[in-house]
């Protein structure tokens, strides 16, 4: 039984049996009701989920309850509806295809597309504010994390990685944030972070379960369902988790609840009357009205956005963090220009070059995070090569890795909250993973070949990488945690340098299979293995910009003096970024 559907709870405290899907909910008066899901109001309008034609789907109504209309006909469930920001479309969970996938279709049911596709559960997903993202939690075999993806289901990026189970994702207003709940303390509690997967923060804090939360548009507030009372409520707490109030007080199970768009009313789902349905009521708890009378089971309710303003509450909101702007994108290389290896950047067109390090040691291997705002490189200023990381301007460098070995070729997760890298402190070169802050350092393999040159897959669940293991250099990936090696090429020549494209179904790498070093790109299973340079010169250092369209890497192809080119993914377009009479290498894309 998956685990989405296996958490059912009481609707009311006489144990009242209930079938939804062709599951039982559990009699036990503590078990938590978690096929509640969201509905959303907006324009008059509330989409929701029922299985008042044999199966689930999504519906839609106005605010009244009235004029319900179908908006998916299909035998598989269709769940947890969420609106984008715009009121033009709705994203959903559905398992049509055996797991749950997260689909997106038009508000009137029509252009279902599918976004997700893998072998685990993908659920409860929801738009960012600014509608260019979609969050969403997916149940890996170790526990639900939290990822976010573009709203086209490209680039995904895992933010939390842990073996318990963080879930239920939303957006702050602002954009900055992520609330979601987790069971990493022992009991599901409400917690907040950063949307790089960072800084998070406890909001509820005691023995019983807290989960289900959002803020309210304005910010101020968290709605959360909580069995704290002995049975499951809904409740508010300010932003920062201080003074919780119980809102719905009622002997049966409330649940499921949500904001209307103005942020002046509460829609949530109660078994008060017998089944379960969709309710309604002012935002301090009172006008408790019910909307849906039928014997079918009424679930998940979310709130449409509207362009009435919204009104400014009463409370003070409390303070949000403004929103960082996106960088421009640019290219990190280093170069011997200055007499030293040193990092520089450069704009993506190769203008506006700048130095980013000056000292007497050796700085190399740059990798600029996804989002731009960071560069991970090694130094060996303190005596041997160590992992450091800067600001993209060059400010703040901090050391992160301190060993009697060499640690080289690091290289951050699309998240940016893990590091991936090279280090002989053990002996020889292996690969080893810690926390973007240094901590939590990890070694992943064990083996007496070469290990190195990691690099993350986009959902932070694979690591590719280069091995000797099998007497030359072959490109390898493995699961994140180390395990499952697989062996992705199998030549005499050598194959390294390899690196993700941002969907992840490619790898780029280099190869001297043809005499000289040129870059290649393959599945990222390791098929359709293809050229995509062919001169005279060495080609190597490739990565991918963080759209996906280019191939920034190294070539010595003019003159014998190693510079920064360019080049389409089908490798067209080769073009030179820098031409400096030194060598410029490790080319790096970041921000977006």
């Amino acid at each position: 039984m998956l685990k989405y559907e296996r958490r059912l709870r009481l609707l009311t405290p006489l144990a009242l049996t209930l079938i939804l899907f062709g599951l039982v909910f559990d009699t036990k008066a503590q078990e938590r009701l978690d096929n509640f899901n969201m509905a959303t109001i907006t324009n008059g309008k509330i989409a929701f989920e029922t299985n008042r034609d044999g199966n689930s789907e999504i519906y839609s109504m106005d605010m009244d309850g009235s004029n319900p209309t179908r908006l998916t006909n299909d035998s598989a469930r269709d769940a947890d509806p969420f609106f984008s920001p715009d009121g033009l479309q709705i994203v959903f969970p559905t398992n049509r295809h055996g797991n749950y996938e997260i689909y997106v279709m038009n508000v009137d049911g029509s252009n279902q597309t599918r976004l997700t596709s893998n072998s685990f559960d993908d659920l409860r997903p929801a738009f960012s504010p600014d509608g260019s993202k979609i969050a969403f939690h997916r149940n890996t075999e170790n526990g639900s994390e939290i990822y976010v993806m573009n709203a086209n289901g490209c680039c995904e990026v895992r933010l939390t990685n842990n073996t318990w189970s963080d879930e239920f994702p939303k957006w702050s207003p602002d954009g900055t944030r992520i609330i979601f709940h987790s069971n990493r303390d022992g009991d599901d509690d409400i917690y907040t972070m950063t949307i790089d997967g960072l800084n998070v923060v406890n909001l509820t804090n005691n023995n019983s379960r807290d989960w289900e939360a959002s803020f309210s548009p304005d910010g101020s507030k968290v709605l959360f369902s909580s069995d704290r009372t002995g049975n499951t409520e809904v409740w508010v707490m300010n932003a920062d988790g201080s003074q919780p109030v119980n809102l719905s007080n009622n002997a049966s199970t409330d649940g499921s609840c949500s904001w209307s768009a103005d942020g002046l009313k509460i829609l949530f789902v109660s078994g008060r009357d017998g089944n379960s349905e969709l309710y309604v009521m002012n935002s301090d708890g009172t006008g408790q009205t019910r909307l849906t009378i039928n014997t079918a089971l009424e679930n998940t309710p979310v709130s449409q956005p509207t362009s009435t303003p919204i009104p400014t509450p009463t409370p003070t909101p409390t303070p949000m963090p403004t929103p960082t702007p996106t960088p421009t994108p640019r290219i990190a290389f280093h170069s011997l220009r200055d007499g030293n290896y040193e990092i520089y950047s450069m704009n993506v067109t190769g203008s506006n070059q700048t130095r980013l390090t000056n000292n007497t040691a050796i700085d190399q291997n740059p990798s600029f995070s996804f989002d731009g705002t960071k560069v991970v490189f090694s130094s060996n200023r303190d005596g041997n090569h160590e992992i450091y990381i800067m600001n993209a301007d060059g400010t703040n460098q901090i050391r992160l890795t301190n060993s009697s070995g060499d640690d080289r070729y690091p290289s951050f997760s699309l998240g940016g909250g893990k590091i991936v890298f090279t280090s002989a402190r053990d002996g020889n070169y292996e690969i080893y993973v810690m926390n973007a802050d240094g901590t939590n350092q990890t070694r992943l393999t064990s083996d007496p070949a070469t290990d190195f040159l990691p690099s993350f897959s986009p959902d932070g669940q694979k690591i590719t990488f280069a091995s000797g293991r099998y007497g030359q250099l072959e490109i390898c990936v493995m699961n994140a945690n180390g395990s499952g090696v697989t062996r992705l090429t199998n030549n005499v020549a050598v194959d390294s340098i390899p690196s993700f494209s941002p969907d992840g179904t490619k790898i780029v790498f280099m190869s001297n299979r043809n005499d000289n070093v040129e870059i290649h790109v393959m599945n990222s299973n390791g098929t359709n293995q293809t050229r995509l340079t062919n001169n005279p010169a060495d080609d190597n250092w490739p990565s991918f910009s963080t759209d996906g369209t280019k191939i920034v890497f190294t070539s010595n192809r003019n003159g014998g003096n190693y510079d920064i080119y360019v080049m389409s993914v089908n490798g067209s377009g080769q073009t030179r970024l820098t031409a400096h009479a030194a060598r410029d290498e490790r080319p790096s894309w970041g921000g977006i």
